[in-house]
């Protein structure tokens, strides 16, 4: 069984556009649910497995405790972490693996949202 996808992020434009450039591949258009503002948004579903996308250039939570208590809630779920450039060195990834975090992708709103323009040209 495929986890739902849930973005979690404070900014509004930034959940957006990662979710229109998610939109690119149907079969994750069925798997996406509305995007969470915050922490007290992704909580509303417990027991409910997801894979969490973190926006780590709009949350100001640490990521690692916000992973810890949303797994808390959904146990089963995974995480990838949206990291700005200036929080993208190996130190940080290495903390976010310590706390189960399971993958981490650097760029911004904007670099997904050029990322999406170029897929769509």
């Amino acid at each position: 069984m495929a986890l739902a996808l849930q973005v979690v992020s404070s900014h509004l434009l930034g959940a957006v556009d990662i979710e229109k450039a998610l939109s690119v591949q149907e079969v994750l258009v069925k798997l996406l649910l509305t995007h969470a503002a915050s922490e007290a948004d992704a909580l509303e579903r417990p027991n409910c497995p997801r894979l969490f996308l973190l926006d780590g250039c709009s949350l100001k939570l640490p990521l690692g405790p916000l992973s810890g208590r949303l797994r808390a809630n959904s146990p089963g779920s995974k995480f990838l972490a949206l990291l700005p450039p200036e929080r993208s060195g190996e130190s940080e990834m290495m903390l976010l693996f310590h706390w189960g975090i399971d993958g981490g992708a650097f760029g911004s709103a904007a670099g997904i949202r050029q990322a999406d323009e170029d897929i769509a040209r």
